[in-house]
């Protein structure tokens, strides 16, 4: 099958045109979730004569609209439409991306040939990336030597100057940047509570914190850390008294929603944290988006998860549990920001937890929240999404 795919991309390659009013969406690898789930909305509702198709792991997935033309990604047909769309929005370079480690002549022209069958003339590629990044990504990463980048045909759009800044030093410079905003956010400046909240099967009057640690590498065949993604995080915690004291500080009936990294999600037993935890936590992974749980909950528990950065926009309380701080920078690929430069307060441990909850002072929280922000150069848009769209459709009339 593997040489059968390379047949096929030859092919789509030199014989395939592209069609300017057939778009393809895809997010996390087969997920319908992220900033693309938005401007593909926006994008119908501005030119519903566009055919909007979406790379999809679950292809039966009931929360897509009935305008969506959902594919099976990797398949024949998925592979056929990432050569036959006129455009491609995606929030990881389109999969067109080509990566140089080192610049020997026999790897420069590897290099060169895979650029050439990653592009497509006459196809144009819209990319917002999935987060602030807080650990280093690519060229920048402590442990990996870059010497080159590629990716054709792509813009980047993206909501913030320093993800713009980090993107542009780790492509080289090779990739335009326009700053418009966050597509995903837009849900989180809505008060839109009760309708999420009955959507996702929570409870309207119960408070909800979530929890969501960011994934840790390891060696290995998957490159994931399991115990150390959040499994031995939630082991520290105990649960009853953590939701006790923010019972205690804001009032109110509390819950904890764990939702693990979507590189690990599918390695948790629930039925064993279930049996563990009973009714005290909730399953944070049964929707693909995460934007729709971060827009009903009343706080948010990560690490370095790049969703602290989402949530910002909300005002809400942010607590950085981070155990494993000094072997995170150790063993991980280093970081862009001092974890005592954000805006949020942290703890290394439960009891410290405890108490960065009981001393919350809203007050400074928000003056050190906009402070951030402006560091940060947050692009703030409500309507980043039909922004977005308004921007990918413009571009393909000047073309």
């Amino acid at each position: 099958m593997k040489y059968f795919d390379k047949l096929v991309v030859l092919f789509c390659r030199f014989f395939i045109k592209p069609n300017k009013n057939l778009f393809l969406f895809s997010s996390f690898y087969g997920a319908y979730s992220d900033n693309p789930k938005y401007i593909s909305r926006e994008i119908h509702k501005l030119d519903n004569s566009k055919k909007i198709y979406w790379l999809l792991n679950d292809v039966e997935n009931t929360d897509l609209p009935g305008y969506i033309h959902a594919v099976k990604i990797n398949s024949i047909r998925g592979r056929v439409l990432e050569y036959r769309a006129g455009v491609i929005v995606d929030n990881n370079y389109g999969n067109r991306a080509c990566v140089l480690l080192s610049d020997k002549v026999l790897k420069r022209l590897v290099f060169k040939i895979r650029t050439f069958f990653k592009s497509k003339p006459g196809q144009i590629v819209f990319t917002t990336w999935h987060g602030v990044p807080f650990k280093k990504i690519g060229a920048d990463s402590e442990n990996r030597k870059t010497v080159d980048f590629s990716c054709s045909n792509l813009i980047m759009v993206l909501g913030d100057e320093h993800t713009a800044n980090v993107m542009r030093r780790i492509t080289f410079n090779k990739i335009p940047i326009k700053l418009i905003g966050t597509p995903r956010d837009d849900l989180l400046y809505r008060d839109n509570f009760v309708t999420m909240k009955k959507k996702i099967g929570l409870e309207e009057d119960r408070k909800y914190i979530l929890f969501a640690p960011s994934f840790r590498e390891k060696e290995g065949a998957d490159g994931v850390d399991i115990e150390r993604s959040g499994l031995q995080q939630l082991s520290m915690l105990d649960v009853e008294e953590l939701l006790d004291a923010l019972g205690d500080k804001f009032g109110g009936e509390w819950s904890l929603i764990c939702r693990f990294h979507y590189h690990v999600e599918k390695n948790i037993n629930w039925v064993e944290l279930q049996k563990k935890y009973g009714n005290k936590i909730v399953n944070g992974n049964k929707c693909q988006d995460m934007t729709e749980y971060l827009s009903c909950v009343d706080a948010l528990m990560t690490d370095v998860s790049s969703c602290m950065f989402d949530y910002a926009v909300t005002n809400k309380p942010v607590f950085l549990f981070f155990p494993d701080i000094e072997e995170y920078k150790k063993s991980e690929r280093g970081v862009y920001m001092k974890i005592d430069d954000l805006a949020f307060p942290y703890a290394t441990d439960f009891y410290g937890l405890l108490s960065i909850i009981k001393n919350f002072n809203a007050k400074r929280y928000k003056v050190g929240l906009k402070k951030m922000k402006k560091d940060l150069g947050y692009i703030e848009n409500p309507q980043s999404a039909r922004d977005v769209a308004k921007y990918i459709l413009e571009s393909i009339d000047e073309k």
